[in-house]
């Protein structure tokens, strides 16, 4: 079977939780078969030699006179269209997965009978009216563009009815995905992994209680987050008793900001933060899809304590190793408390981390795929009940 999977070079290179879960993916659909091929489309973002918000600020403005949204305008090239054809021309895959709504563009050029999947990393188009919605002082002029903005988004989203086949991560933009159609197939699977779950050291049950986060900080949901609890938890917690640990991309820029609070930057392996927190802290108010670092932090066997907002994607999960907390109040209560360093001894069931393990998946993806391309997965299925005779 031959996959021809789509994506920007934006969401391939570099780290965060949509690079990680575009690795998921890809991971997943050589899983289908055997003979499963998937090979990688990688478009190149148009004035890729531009500082990214020059790129941001450029694309906004082609947006202007478009029906495409800015987001698409950002990771398209010229010649995208082109390129499509010439891959689908060489290659005749059985399948075409487009890696993000953004993308949908493209599937319009896709030859009649040829399948194709839609990955959305969340609802992108409530993302960018919260994003809208926080925006004031000089910058809330902004705010008419981006909501019109989120509007050809959401037609881009709503244009997933056409392929009919959407792959999601999370329980939250699965039923949305759904209600655009009965023919809809949608399978929400959350962020997976397929190293081994880090086995090492934990830090022994001794004060002080140290929590980690880890996040990509130029996603405003992550800054915004990690400003509201260095402000309203370590700096209201008496001295000494907690020590936050801030990991990833532009968490340097934390650096001094409280005498308890570590700004680690960017990590060449998360081995650091799991052996050295005793919990790790998701605390995320706004936007939309899964938390990656969530999932991964529990994949890793060190518990979690979120929002509601943040725990809202995978609500299938109750386990010993998650704490929803809601108000800043609850959070310095809780940290403070015997309950914290309690938690961090029992860690997390082996359910929940296997839930976010690369093998739990493999056969509801196979299953997925065979209903959209029958003849091409029919030798796997053979195999399948060859060997269960």
């Amino acid at each position: 079977m031959n996959i021809l999977f789509v994506a920007s070079r934006v969401h391939l290179d570099g780290v965060g939780g949509g690079i990680s879960f575009t690795r998921s993916c890809v991971a997943l659909l050589r899983s289908v078969d055997r003979g499963a091929e998937v090979r990688i489309l990688a478009l190149p973002p148009p004035f890729a030699a531009f500082p990214r918000a020059m790129r941001q600020a450029m694309a906004m403005g082609r947006a202007v006179l478009s029906e495409h949204s800015a987001k698409s305008h950002f990771v398209l090239p010229a010649d995208a269209d082109r390129r499509l054809r010439q891959a689908v021309a060489d290659w005749r895959p059985d399948l075409v997965v487009f890696n993000h709504s953004e993308l949908m563009p493209l599937a319009r050029g896709l030859p009649d009978g040829l399948p194709a999947v839609l990955v959305a990393h969340n609802i992108e188009h409530r993302s960018l009216e919260a994003m809208a919605d926080t925006l004031r002082g000089p910058r809330a002029v902004l705010r008419p563009v981006l909501r019109h903005d989120a509007t050809k988004l959401r037609r881009l989203e709503e244009e997933g009815r056409r392929i009919g086949n959407v792959l999601c991560i999370s329980g939250e933009c699965g039923p949305w995905f759904a209600g655009l159609g009965d023919a809809m197939r949608v399978l929400p699977i959350p962020p997976l992994f397929e190293y081994a779950a880090y086995a090492g050291l934990r830090p022994s049950a001794a004060a002080p209680l140290h929590v980690g986060m880890v996040a990509k900080m130029s996603w405003w949901p992550n800054r915004r987050g990690a400003e509201w609890f260095l402000e309203e938890v370590l700096r209201q917690v008496p001295d000494g008793t907690v020590v936050a640990h801030y990991y990833g991309p532009g968490s340097e820029a934390f650096a001094g900001a409280h005498p308890n609070l570590v700004a680690h930057g960017r990590i060449p392996t998360l081995d650091e933060a799991w052996r050295d927190c005793h919990l790790h802290v998701c605390p995320i108010f706004e936007g939309s899809g899964a938390h990656v670092k969530l999932a991964e932090a529990l994949y890793n066997g060190v518990p979690v304590i979120a929002t509601p907002h943040a725990i809202r994607p995978f609500q299938v999960l109750r386990d010993q190793g998650v704490v929803e907390l809601d108000g800043a109040e609850a959070w310095r209560g809780f940290l403070v408390s015997d309950a914290a360093m309690a938690m961090a001894e029992r860690g997390v069931s082996p359910a929940a981390r296997a839930h976010f393990a690369m093998e739990r998946w493999i056969p509801d993806m196979q299953d997925f795929v065979a209903g959209i391309t029958p003849t091409a997965c029919a030798p796997r299925r053979q195999r399948t009940r060859s060997t269960a005779s």
